[in-house]
């Protein structure tokens, strides 16, 4: 009775919350991206101000280790919904 419990749980819970993870990952991606191309816009344009480019440089590294952590856990993440969905 156990595992009818569990089955219907990942179904009713775990699937809608991966499916919304699956949707908002791509909504963070947008919006490193979009940090990504604002910092650079920053480091070809301000070429006077040190303390602008070495916060666009700053943002820019960060930016590019987040999108490399994002797109992981998005990969992880579609496997993961994938055997839910095939499994259960």
């Amino acid at each position: 009775m156990a595992s009818i419990d569990t089955s219907a749980r990942l179904k009713t819970e775990e699937v809608p919350r991966m499916q919304a993870t699956r949707r908002n990952s791509k909504l963070y991606l947008a919006v490193e991206v979009m940090s990504l191309i604002a910092s650079i816009a920053v480091l070809a344009l301000v070429t006077q101000t040190p303390a602008w480019r070495g916060a666009a440089t700053g943002l820019a590294v960060q930016v590019v280790f987040t999108i490399a952590l994002d797109l992981a856990a998005t990969r992880r993440g579609a496997a993961y919904l994938e055997w839910l969905l095939a499994a259960h």
